[in-house]
């Protein structure tokens, strides 16, 4: 039990202590790895090194330099302009014109980062409109994450590297698929839910909604084909190796994984002069987020020789099996609420073959209140993603929003939980 506890207090140290003095938990959570790697487990370093999550890391790597070209060189903003003015005469559903640009620009492979995008033009339209101002941060992160984990996209292939990491038995690509529809289900219904509180048909008419984007020059005409391309080897062979098979689509099913694919379109990209690479690298790759997941991955590959996994197993014993689901729904919001989700998955993905065993439930019916639970609290003002969809507007506007979007946060978890308990997340798992 000693080393349980010192496991779960290195743990809420390394995301304290980020916290507070503004530094990147996945390197405290290495420090103090090696910490215990030492001095309890009496090991050397490199058995610690050696837990350095590589499939992970080149999963989330690779296409976030990939999508950083078109970040870095406008395709990704021109894309949801145009979208947008397509439908600038249909005033009373431009929320809903904002929630669908940002699920298709999530889709395009702009991943959870969608929202920094389409959070400056959603303020700047749905202000202009009239439209209630929780309406707005909410249509963005909503439609975010409706194809946040859509297998092409950046956050897509982090998620199938957590699942080789975590439960390399269970088949990733139906889970990722699973996970998919769930999310597009949930945040779906929550946005048709706020679009109908808010009353976001009721807006002021003006012709001064929204002047003519700029067309897509030649530079990113030539990304979006790259990006279209990439997706569309990604895609075709599962889709129609499902109906036609034939060993061809199966080698490139299983060959052409998203950081392959990603690292063809880099160098396509490079060669096709899309955008600079040194500075893709530097302004457009979230590297704090990646060392905050591998450090937390690298820690929680402790757990096991901590004896971590066996304790909670026991202690969830005790639990009646059907409030295991909408615990762990609520301890991931509850966890999101405040940090990162992606300081968070490691441990928490570490915890699901305990918690699947101990539920009497297969991983995947596991893995979506998890899931569920750290998306919902996202929202939060104090999280990382409820900040980044307030880019755009006043300090006046956000001053009103923030305990509205933590009641928002706190309700959606509690819906989340409600739907765990009743085994919705678990039908067809």
């Amino acid at each position: 039990m000693t080393n349980v506890l010192l496991f779960f207090g290195g743990f809420v140290v390394a995301i304290a202590l980020g916290q507070k003095l503004k530094l990147n938990p996945g390197f405290l959570a290495i420090f103090l790895g090696f910490l215990l790697s030492w001095g309890v487990l009496g090991e050397p370093s490199k058995n610690f090194i050696a837990l350095f999550p590589t499939s992970l890391f080149w999963n989330i790597t690779l296409p976030m330099i990939f999508y950083g070209f078109a970040n870095a060189n406008g395709t990704m903003s021109v894309l949801g302009r145009n979208v947008v003015y397509r439908f600038r005469n249909a005033q009373w559903a431009i929320a809903i014109v904002i929630f669908l640009t940002t699920a298709l620009v999530t889709a395009t492979g702009a991943g959870l980062s969608s929202s920094l995008i389409m959070a400056p033009l959603a303020w700047e339209l749905c202000m202009q409109a009239g439209v209630t101002p929780l309406l707005i941060p909410f249509s963005t992160w909503a439609g975010s994450l409706t194809m946040g984990f859509a297998s092409w996209t950046a956050n897509g292939a982090k998620f199938l590297g957590f699942f080789d990491e975590y439960f390399p038995e269970v088949p990733p690509e139906p889970l990722l698929l699973r996970i998919t529809v769930w999310h597009i289900l949930f945040f779906t219904l929550a946005f048709a839910a706020m679009f109908i509180i808010c009353k976001g048909w009721k807006v002021q008419k003006s012709d001064a909604i929204m002047q003519k984007p700029e067309a897509f020059n030649d530079e990113q005409k030539r990304t979006l084909a790259v990006v279209v391309g990439c997706i569309a080897f990604l895609l075709v062979p599962a889709i129609v190796g499902q109906i036609f098979p034939n060993p061809v689509f199966k080698w490139m099913k299983s060959n052409l994984t998203m950081p392959v694919m990603a690292s063809i379109g880099i160098s396509v990209l490079c060669l096709f002069r899309c955008g600079d690479l040194r500075k893709v690298m530097s302004t457009k790759v979230g590297w704090p987020a990646i060392w905050t997941i591998t450090g937390m991955g690298m820690y929680c590959g402790l757990a096991e020789k901590m004896g971590v996994i066996d304790a909670l197993g026991n202690m969830l014993q005790t639990m009646p099996k059907g409030a295991i689901a909408p615990a762990i729904c609520l301890v991931a919001a509850a966890l999101s609420f405040v940090v990162s989700a992606g300081a968070v998955q490691p441990f928490l993905f570490a915890m699901m073959p305990a918690l699947a065993a101990a539920a009497g439930t297969s991983i995947p019916a596991m893995v979506i209140p998890m899931l569920i639970g750290c998306a919902v609290t996202s929202f939060s003002p104090f999280s990382s993603g409820g900040v980044q969809n307030l880019v755009g507007s006043t300090p006046e506007v956000q001053s009103g929003l923030i305990n509205k979007m933590i009641i928002t946060a706190v309700a959606l978890a509690i819906v989340g939980a409600l739907f765990s308990a009743v085994g919705i997340f678990a039908i067809g798992a």
